[in-house]
């Protein structure tokens, strides 16, 4: 029987094609890359109640572009924040809504 908590099979699938598992990759990045990488390997092996295996796949592929879209505005952030000449940006996200928005500061 699997592990459900310790090793949930749609994140396990990877151990058999190449002898490590999901976690043992994404604990070494950071936790917008971590959640991005967690997810795009995920999909396509969990299935959730009441999603199509298609939904769901779409589901975990578009939460993965939300890490990565925080994790570029993080990085824009960082490299004009020590510029006076581009204004500070500050990136507001809403999971809920899988939408995130860029605002400037003036």
């Amino acid at each position: 029987m699997a592990d459900r908590v310790n090793h949930p099979s749609h994140y396990t699938w990877l151990k058999d094609k190449c002898g490590i598992e999901v976690i043992d990759i994404t604990r070494h990045l950071d936790f917008d890359l971590g959640n991005a990488l967690k997810y795009i390997l995920r999909a396509g092996h969990k299935s959730e109640s009441g999603m199509s295996s298609l939904d769901k796949t779409i589901e975990d592929l578009e939460k993965a572009i939300f890490y990565l879209k925080d994790k570029i505005k993080l990085l824009e952030n960082e490299k004009y924040s020590n510029d006076s000449t581009y204004p500070k940006i500050n990136w507001v996200c809403s999971q809920t809504e899988n939408d995130c928005q860029t605002v400037y500061e003036s």
